[in-house]
């Protein structure tokens, strides 16, 4: 006897299989764009004394440290600024990407260039929100 596969016997529990792998799935592979928001990137990586930034400048960041910053400016990139151009949004968040690039590769032009990429004035001024 041949089973009909298009029975709810069958059909049920191979959509409630499915469903559930997707939504795992999901939850696995959450990009960082969708893990922070950009005021969790600043206060993680740029607020206070003992800031992620501020360590990766004086040279004093371990690589941990050094990769999640690269990880929080790859994720900013992808976020919308709550104000301002978009452009503008991709050009300073490309200078913080490509200045934590070469603060990852030991490269001693790094500092002076995450240093400028990381003004805060340069970029609240034209994309903080209120």
């Amino acid at each position: 006897m041949r089973k009909n596969l298009f029975s709810p016997r069958f059909v049920l529990p191979a959509l409630v299989a499915a469903l559930s792998l997707g939504v795992i799935g999901h939850g696995i592979y959450v990009t960082a764009a969708e893990k922070w928001t950009i005021k969790d990137i600043m206060k993680n990586g740029h607020k206070g004394d003992t800031a992620t930034v501020k360590k990766a400048i004086s040279g004093q960041a371990s690589a941990t440290e050094k990769k999640q910053l690269l990880e929080y400016y790859q994720a900013m990139a992808k976020l919308q600024p709550p104000e301002g151009d978009a452009d503008s949004w991709k050009t300073k968040t490309a200078a913080l990407i490509r200045a934590a690039e070469l603060i990852n590769k030991g490269d001693p032009k790094g500092t002076e260039a995450l240093k400028s990429a990381s003004n805060c004035k340069a970029c609240h001024s034209v994309h903080k929100g209120k």
